[in-house]
C-alpha cells in the first residue's frame, strides 16, 4: 500500500508546486509596470541620433589634433595595435616621431603592419618596436614586462 500511494503523493506535490509557481508567475506579470516610450524619450533619441556631430563638434577631429605636438622622442607602449583604434593609436604616434612598442598577440601580424606603414611612407621611417604580449596569461605579461626593462629605456605613455 505504500508504494501504491508514493506515486499519487508525488503527483499532488508536483501538482502543487505547479500551481504555485503558475500563481507566483501571474502575480509578478500583474506587478511588474509596462514601459512605454513616452514622447521625450523619442526626442533624445532623435538627439543623440540627428544630433551626434554637432554635439562633439567641439572635440579634435583629427587624430594628429588629440597627440600634440610633444610626442616626438617619447615611448609609448600600445596594446591591441593590429585592429580597431589601437592601429590609429599606434600608426599616428609613429608618424609624429614617437617611439611606439607593439604589444601583439601575434607578433607575425604586428610586424605586417609596420611593413605596410613605411611602404606607405618609405621617406620617413618609424621608430617602432613589436613585441609579444598576451593580456590573458599573466606570465606573458611578466614576460613583456622583463624584456621590455632590459630595452632599459623609459616608459612616457602605456
Amino acid at each position: 500500500r505504500t508504494l501504491s500511494a508514493a506515486p499519487a503523493t508525488g503527483r499532488v506535490a508536483r501538482a502543487a508546486v505547479k500551481a504555485h509557481l503558475s500563481k507566483e508567475t501571474k502575480q509578478n506579470r500583474e506587478k511588474k509596470p509596462k514601459t512605454q516610450m513616452g514622447l521625450s524619450t523619442w526626442i533624445d533619441v532623435l538627439d543623440d541620433v540627428l544630433l551626434q556631430r554637432w554635439h562633439t563638434r567641439h572635440l579634435p577631429a583629427a587624430p594628429r589634433d588629440v597627440c600634440g605636438p610633444d610626442v616626438k622622442g617619447k615611448t609609448f607602449i600600445v596594446t591591441g595595435p593590429t585592429s580597431g583604434i589601437g592601429t590609429t593609436t599606434a600608426e599616428t604616434l609613429a608618424r609624429m616621431g614617437a617611439r611606439v612598442i607593439l604589444a601583439c598577440r601575434t607578433v607575425k601580424r604586428g610586424e605586417a603592419l609596420v611593413e605596410q606603414w613605411n611602404t606607405d611612407a618609405p621617406a620617413a621611417a618609424l621608430d617602432c618596436v613589436v613585441m609579444h604580449l598576451d593580456l590573458d596569461s599573466l606570465d606573458s605579461v611578466r614576460l613583456f614586462a622583463a624584456a621590455f626593462n632590459a630595452l632599459g629605456e623609459p616608459l612616457h605613455c602605456l
